[in-house]
C-alpha cells in the first residue's frame, strides 16, 4: 500500500516509522526545505513512551530527558498548594514520565525514518481522491498519487481545509511565552504556579536545560504593551515568586517565544475515504494536560495497524476515526476543566481554585494524571 504522509514534525515522523513497520511504501513530505521545530519543552507520558519503546527510539529520547519525579502547584506569591508524586508512576507502569525539547524528539524520530523517503521543500496546495486512490499536488507543480494521504500537517492543516473548508482553528483565549535556560542550580521540582488570570511554571529538561512558560488569558492579537516580548512578559511576572521571575529575566529577548493559542474545534471524523488527519492537524488543543504530542504517537500508532489489518483503506481509516476521536475526546474533556481552573481571574473564584487544591491530596492529583497516561493501544 502506497501512503503520502503530509507533515514531518512528531506526528508525522511517527506515522512514517509506523507505517513502514505495518509493510507500507510511505514518503513524508514537508513543506519547509529543513524540518522544522516549533515550541520548546514537551511532556511524554507512559502512553506515549510504551510506544517509542515499541519502534526502538525509546532510549535515546529519555538518554536526553529530565525525568518528572515530583510536581507542585503553587500561588504566584509561590506558596505551595499541593504537591504530586510523579515518580510513583514509575512503579504503575514501568516508565517515566520525561521533558524534553522538542527538538531531540524530532531528531531522533528523523534518524530512525532516515532520509530516503523524507521530501522537503514540498507544500501541499490540494488533494484529490476517488476510488481508484488520492492525488496530492504540490506548489511546484508536480501531482504524487498513492492509495491513502495523511495529513499530519499541523493546527493549519492544508488536509484539514480540503475535508472541512469552514473548520478553522479557534482561539482558546490565552497567549502563551516560552523559553529555555540553564538547568545549573535549580530545583528539580517542576511546578505550574496559578495567579489571577495568568499562569507560569517550569521544568528540568535533560542537556542540561530547563523549560519555562508564563500564560496569560487575553483577547487574542494583543500588541506587547511596553513595546518588546520581554518587557511585557516582565510586567505580567516580574513579581513573581522565584524562581519564574529569574527565569525569564536571565532569557535573551530573542530566545523568547510568544504565541497566542488556538484549538482545532472537534470534527465530524478524522477520515473521508482515503484521506485521515492525526495529531495537531485533527485535534490541536491547549497544552492544559500536556498530552498533545503523546497521542500524536498514539494517532500514527493505531492508523498503522489498523491500515494493515483491515481490508480496504476506507474500512481501516473509519474504524481509526472512531477509535482516536473517542480517546481524545475524553482527554479533551479534562483540558477543558482544567483550562476553567487556570482561566479563573476574579478574587473569589482564584481564592476558591486555591483552596481546592489545598484539600484534593496528592493521590487524587496523580491519579488524574495517570488516567490518560495509562492508555494501551490495541492491536
Amino acid at each position: 500500500m502506497k501512503v503520502i504522509v503530509v507533515g514531518a514534525g512528531i506526528g508525522g515522523l511517527f506515522a512514517g516509522i509506523a507505517l513502514r513497520e505495518a509493510g507500507c511504501d510511505v514518503t513524508v513530505y514537508e513543506r519547509y526545505p529543513e524540518p522544522r521545530v516549533v515550541g520548546a519543552g514537551l511532556t511524554l507520558w507512559a502512553n506515549a513512551l510504551k510506544l517509542f519503546r515499541r519502534y526502538g527510539v525509546l532510549d535515546e529520547v529519555i538518554g536526553r530527558a529530565g525525568a518528572c519525579e515530583h510536581s507542585e502547584f503553587r500561588t504566584d506569591r509561590g506558596h505551595t498548594l499541593s504537591r504530586v508524586a510523579l515518580g510513583e508512576l514509575v512503579e504503575r507502569f514501568g516508565l517515566p514520565t520525561v521533558c524534553v525539547h522538542r527538538h531531540v524528539v524530532t531528531d531522533t524520530l528523523l534518524r530512525r525514518f532516515g532520509s530516503e523517503r523524507l521530501v522537503l521543500g514540498h507544500e501541499l496546495v490540494s488533494v484529490h481522491q476517488d476510488d481508484a486512490g488520492v492525488a496530492a499536488q504540490f506548489a511546484d507543480g508536480e501531482t504524487v498519487t498513492a492509495d491513502v494521504l495523511i495529513g499530519a500537517d499541523g493546527i493549519h492543516s492544508v488536509v484539514r481545509s480540503a475535508l472541512f473548508p469552514h473548520l478553522t482553528p479557534v482561539y482558546d483565549g490565552q497567549t502563551v511565552w516560552r523559553g529555555m535556560v540553564d538547568a545549573a542550580g535549580l530545583p528539580a521540582t517542576s511546578f505550574v504556579a496559578f495567579g489571577r488570570g495568568s499562569r507560569a511554571g517550569w521544568s528540568p529538561m535533560g542537556d542540561g536545560q530547563a523549560y519555562w512558560f508564563g500564560a496569560r488569558f487575553q483577547p487574542a492579537g494583543m500588541p506587547d504593551r511596553f513595546g518588546s516580548v520581554k518587557a511585557d512578559l516582565l510586567d505580567e511576572f516580574g513579581d513573581w515568586a522565584a524562581p519564574i521571575a529569574e527565569l525569564m529575566a536571565a532569557t535573551p529577548e530573542d530566545a523568547i517565544v510568544r504565541s497566542d493559542v488556538y484549538a482545532v474545534p472537534r470534527l465530524p471524523s478524522w477520515a473521508t475515504g482515503r484521506i485521515a488527519l492525526l495529531g495537531d492537524a485533527a485535534h490541536a488543543m491547549a497544552p492544559h494536560v500536556a498530552q498533545g504530542a503523546c497521542l500524536a504517537v498514539e494517532d500514527a500508532t493505531v492508523l498503522a495497524l489498523r491500515l494493515a489489518g483491515e481490508s480496504t483503506p476506507q474500512a481501516a481509516l473509519q474504524r481509526y476515526s472512531d477509535e482516536r476521536r473517542a480517546r481524545v475526546g475524553i482527554v479533551l474533556d479534562e483540558a477543558d476543566g482544567v483550562g476553567r481552573l487556570a482561566a479563573m481571574n476574579g478574587p473569589v473564584s482564584s481564592r476558591l481554585r486555591n483552596a481546592a487544591l489545598r484539600l484534593i491530596p496528592g493521590r487524587m492529583l496523580l491519579s488524574g494524571f495517570a488516567r490518560p497516561a495509562a492508555y494501551e493501544v490495541t492491536t
